[in-house]
């Protein structure tokens, strides 16, 4: 039973334990919600206040209007005196808002004003940079050092140092130094309008911005981020505005245009008076619109924006710097540009460029190495050095020349005759009045003269009238009057000019022009002195008469016309000829030919004379030696050409005239009418001479008939028995041999003497008695008498002839003397018995 109360209590006790935790999980979970709830409470109070903060933010920013009227009239201002900046320097500057060039003394513009931050001005026009080459002014790059681009006026391709202002650099400028002041007149409204507190993250703004002859149009698109706090805000805000300026009329018609310009033209004179005229001319290299021809090239005109520059009413000024660069100025009236009564000003710098100096040459070949050619001692302009400098300054700057290194002259003007082949190096400039200067390293190259010479030669001598001795044909010649023939070669002398280093052989050639004939013939250059023989079979050779055989001086006239020879050569007469030899060479591109020209007339012949071989060809061998003939083998065309007249500068072939007398005796029987009988023939007794008349074909060649008279002592005919062994000498009676025909014969060692008679007087040695029968009472007839009259009378035999050998009946019917004692005395009679009385 205890146990039992016990365990009611425990029990009761339990109970009321459990209820009291209940209790305070109770209380517990209401205080937290009560927490709760205040936190809750605390937390919307925060958010109404923080909402009627919005609300006021709100409110404030929402007031578009007045927003984007602030932020026009902040940027329509900015834009103002960032017209105004641009205008005091030119464009901006990297260090200023909207600025992106750096400022470099002297590189991108000068301190026109020091201790001012606005004073400096920037170079519209500046000197072209070079790295290396500063003479391949105005050329666009250094290549081909030292010509470059071989510049020459006029070049409208070059540019005449570095253009730095265009509209575009302008407009740029300004459109970045409005974004700067966009973001700076946003801001400036947020914290003074909005909250002070306020941070600004603007997005990526977009700004339009264009430049128009009637205004400046912006358009902005700017998303703004605003925080406040922990809360942030997004805003896309617009803005446009229209500025009205005449700025970019002004900009085109003073600044822009007229730098493009003064840039490219050179003839471009950057002046009020430029400015105010309607256009300007210029010089072009080819013709194009508004052009027309003058000197080598075209001069050609270009309009300028004349309405829009004097409608501003500008007043432009231009201040030349010490240091040569040019300070441009343009006022406008008021309101032009600016919407104010002060006159708006732009200022800008040109630097001062160097005069752009003409390429110097002469037949430049620059792949060779030089600019200038001279060939040494040449006839032409090509023999001096007559170098003239031109160049214009694109600044308007007075020049002065000179030329520097191996040849040194002040002036525009070099005038030097070189003495010497060679190289020569000059520098030469054209130098501003302020010391800046073009220069061109002009390489002069002395090549080797073109020396050339042609003459005509012969080894012939000819006989003048009133001369002794024979004249060569180098002097008949001296004056240089040549004369050829149509059957003789020629030696063409030629000198040609040694070896050139740069330039390359392009044709030498001989030319032969007359009325009646010509022909040319390439020559090669295989060496620098030759003697040619005309005309040649197997191309040119030595000058040899030599070198023609026999047979070719004997067929020379075939020969010629089927070309044979397979030179040309002079084929018809002429009296007024030329031989021209002409040497053309290449120099690069450039063809350069000289010449050496004869006067020369073809005759029919050359009168030559060779005493010691008088005969022409086929009988030139026989020669002539202190009145002795020999044999000498010697070429035909030496020997002398009888049937050639000799008359001065005629030289005509002639017909029967002895050109041949054979120096050898023959007893050839061949005396028409006197030892040659027709129709019976017999063998020659009597000496002859043969001898051959010209032919009137050739005047070196004796090819006429031969002919024959009796054989010639001291110049008279002799009626002469031969001797054998003499050619055609047979049937002559021993004692007659070698002695005169119809002649008495002295008594031998035997006491025998005798009379040559028979026939011809050389077939029989009389030793009986002549017996004379003619009308003569004369009694004395010497051996000459009988031997003259036999040969006046052509007597050939005793028939008919005054004298005979030995009595006859008829003879001692008639009484005839007679002569037994062969002593030229007729005194004896002829008696019975055919007996003379004479000495019995």
């Amino acid at each position: 039973m205890y146990k039992k109360e016990v365990d009611g209590f425990n029990r009761k006790n339990y109970l009321s334990k459990k209820a009291q935790i209940t209790v305070f999980m109770i209380i517990g979970l209401l205080i937290l919600f009560a927490f709760i709830f205040v936190i809750k409470l605390s937390s919307d109070i925060k958010k109404e206040q923080l909402a009627e903060v919005q609300e006021t933010v709100l409110s404030k920013m929402f007031r578009k209007e007045a927003f984007r009227i602030f932020v026009e009239d902040c940027l329509s201002d900015e834009l103002e005196r960032g017209l105004f900046l641009i205008g005091k320097q030119g464009r901006l500057w990297s260090n200023q808002p909207g600025g992106s060039r750096r400022f470099e003394e002297g590189v991108s513009g000068i301190t026109y004003t020091p201790n001012d931050e606005e004073g400096r001005i920037f170079y519209g026009i500046t000197r072209e940079d070079y790295l290396q080459h500063e003479n391949a002014y105005p050329c666009d790059n250094e290549s081909f050092s030292p010509e470059f681009c071989m510049y020459r006026y006029p070049n409208t391709k070059a540019g005449y140092g570095r253009l730095e202002v265009r509209s575009s650099t302008i407009e740029n400028d300004l459109r970045r130094y409005l974004i700067n002041k966009t973001e700076m007149c946003v801001k400036d409204f947020v914290m003074n309008n909005v909250s002070n507190k306020a941070e600004l993250e603007p997005g990526d703004l977009n700004l339009e911005f264009n430049l128009l002859d009637e205004g400046v149009d912006v358009k902005v698109d700017y998303p703004l981020k605003l925080k406040l706090g922990t809360e942030e805000f997004f805003q896309l805000s617009k803005f446009d505005f229209f500025y009205p300026t005449k700025f970019k009329v002004l900009l085109d018609s003073a600044v822009v245009f007229p730098l493009m310009m003064d840039w490219k033209y050179i003839d471009f004179n950057y002046s009020r008076e430029t400015l105010e005229s309607s256009s300007f001319t210029y010089g072009n290299e080819i013709s194009v619109r508004d052009c027309f021809p003058f000197k080598d090239y075209f001069k050609c005109s270009l309009n300028l924006q004349q309405d829009k520059y004097t409608s501003l009413g500008v007043e432009m000024s231009k201040e030349s710097l010490p240091n040569g660069d040019d300070l441009y100025s343009f006022k406008t009236a008021s309101y032009e540009v600016i919407n104010s009564p002060q006159r708006y000003e732009y200022r800008l710098v040109r630097q001062n460029r160097a005069p752009a100096l003409d390429y110097v040459n002469r037949s430049e070949c620059p792949t060779a190495g030089y600019d200038y050619l001279v060939i040494l001692n040449d006839p032409t302009e090509l023999g001096w050095i007559n170098a003239s400098l031109f160049s214009v300054d694109p600044d308007e700057d007075k020049l002065s020349y000179g030329f520097e290194g191996d040849l040194k002259q002040e002036g525009n003007k070099l005038e030097f005759k070189p003495l010497v082949k060679g190289w020569l190096n000059v520098t030469a400039y054209a130098e501003d009045e302020h010391g800046v200067r073009d220069w061109q390293e002009v390489r002069i190259l002395v090549d080797r003269e073109i020396k050339l010479n042609v003459s005509l030669g012969l080894p012939y001598n000819f006989k003048v009238e009133g001369q002794e001795e024979l004249v060569p044909y180098s002097e008949l010649v001296k004056d240089g009057f040549f004369f050829a023939s149509k059957e003789d070669p020629l030696f063409i002398n030629v000198k040609l000019p040694e070896d050139s280093p740069v330039a390359i052989l392009n044709q030498i050639k001989l030319d032969y022009k007359s009325k009646e004939d010509n022909f040319t013939i390439a020559l090669p250059y295989s060496e620098k002195e030759n003697c040619l023989s005309l005309p040649w079979k197997e191309g040119l050779a030595g000058c040899d008469l030599n070198a023609y055989s026999d047979e070719e001086v004997k067929n020379w006239p075939s020969r010629l016309t089927d070309e044979w020879f397979t030179l040309p050569y002079f084929r018809k007469l002429s009296n007024e000829g030329t031989l021209n030899l002409s040497f053309s060479v290449n120099y690069c591109a450039e063809g350069l030919e000289r010449s050496s020209t004869v006067d020369l007339s073809v005759k029919e012949c050359l009168p030559h004379v060779n005493p010691e071989h008088p005969f022409p060809s086929p009988y030139q061998d026989y020669k002539l030696s202190e009145g002795v003939f020999s044999q000498e083998e010697i070429d035909p065309l030496a020997a002398t050409h009888s049937c050639c007249s000799p008359t001065f500068q005629i030289y005509k072939k002639e017909d029967n005239v002895e050109c041949f007398v054979n120096p050898v005796p023959g007893c050839y029987g061949k005396i028409l009418g006197y030892t040659l009988t027709e129709p019976v023939k017999f063998k020659g007794l009597v000496l002859e001479q043969q001898f051959v008349t010209c032919d009137g074909i050739r005047g070196n060649t004796c090819n006429g008939p031969k002919e024959y008279k009796l054989w010639e002592e001291d110049g008279k005919e002799v009626l002469q028995c031969g001797t054998k062994g003499v050619t055609g000498c047979e049937g002559i009676a021993d004692r007659c041999e070698g002695q005169k025909a119809w002649s008495v014969i002295e008594a031998d060692e035997n006491g025998k003497a005798g009379w040559c008679s028979g026939t011809m007087g050389c077939s029989n040695f009389c030793s009986s008695e002549v017996v004379y029968t003619g009308p003569e009472d004369s009694s004395y007839f010497p051996s000459n008498f009988t031997n003259t009259l036999a040969k006046n009378k052509r007597v050939t035999s005793e028939t008919g002839f005054d004298f005979h050998c030995g009595c006859t009946p008829e003879d001692n019917e008639k009484k005839y003397k007679c002569d037994s004692n062969f002593d030229g005395h007729f005194e004896g009679i002829c008696t019975t018995g055919a007996k003379c009385t004479e000495g019995g």
